[in-house]
């Protein structure tokens, strides 16, 4: 469909059911065609796994797969969807208003470990293309020559931005940034923000993206961090891994972790039926 048009023509809302919610879903051209064919279903199995949720950090927020996953869990937390791509952050405004989504705040900015300007790289020929990333070496070669001027903030200016409430202390942080994750939980450890993480890291695609990899280790060691890697079956949650760190290589199937700090272990675990 999309490569004869049919899509960039086509805008129309319809009823999407996800865990006990009911939502009204816009695709506007090809905008919103994600959430049509949701994935990822493991992650309703975690959340739905948790007793509360004060505060959903959602990094790489794309078109709100994981807002609708939230709030079909927990309509009352407090989510911050971060969002660069211009395109995604605007669905994700229509996608709130349209839903009367209660406590959504939508940030149109990077998260990285520094404050300035940045550039979006487009890997896919999409309007909201999800291996979109900071990183110009994310897929080694670049696919289409579109890129977005972003302004980058840091975790410190985040939560100023945000009135972030220090009474929140249930807090979850969903990572998918493609290949910058070490800069932002970089950002949040040195604010010691000691959040729960859901990270999605990709096994490294050169010898200097080692260095990445290395990084994240070297993270979680120094701030008390456990690294579990999430196991699936099929689509769904299927338990957690424990692993002492980062290999040198894994499959992209494998490249979604919870990170979690030491003093938060056994409580998050006993959920997790670990």
């Amino acid at each position: 469909m999309n490569k004869v048009g049919l899509l960039q023509k086509i805008e129309f809302s319809s009823n999407l059911h996800v865990y006990k919610s009911t939502y009204n879903v816009p695709l506007i051209k090809s905008v919103g065609l994600h959430n049509f064919f949701m994935d990822e279903w493991w992650m309703l199995d975690i959340l739905s796994r948790l007793d509360t949720l004060d505060l959903f950090i959602d990094v790489g927020a794309n078109v709100g797969q994981s807002l609708l996953k939230l709030k079909s869990v927990f309509p009352e937390s407090n989510y911050f969807g971060i969002e660069p791509n211009e395109t995604c952050s605007r669905y994700l405004e229509k996608l709130v208003d349209m839903n009367d989504l209660k406590n959504c705040v939508i940030v149109q900015k990077a998260l990285s470990d520094k404050v300035g300007d940045g550039k979006l790289f487009f890997f896919l020929d999409e309007a909201t293309d999800r291996s979109a990333s900071l990183d110009q070496n994310h897929l080694n070669t670049l696919q289409t020559s579109l890129t977005q001027e972003v302004q980058l903030i840091d975790a410190n200016h985040l939560l100023q931005l945000t009135n972030f409430p220090s009474s929140l202390k249930a807090t979850l942080v969903k990572i998918d940034t493609e290949r910058t994750e070490h800069l932002i939980l970089h950002s949040f450890l040195k604010e010691e923000f000691r959040s729960v993480f859901l990270v999605e890291i990709l096994p490294p695609n050169s010898e200097k993206d080692n260095e990445r990899v290395d990084e994240i280790n070297h993270l979680l060691l120094s701030n008390r961090y456990s690294l579990f890697r999430i196991m699936k079956n099929n689509l769904n949650y299927a338990g957690l891994r424990s692993m002492d760190k980062l290999s040198d290589t894994w499959s992209i199937e494998e490249s979604d972790y919870l990170l979690i700090p030491k003093e938060k272990l056994t409580s998050f675990l006993d959920l997790m039926d670990v």
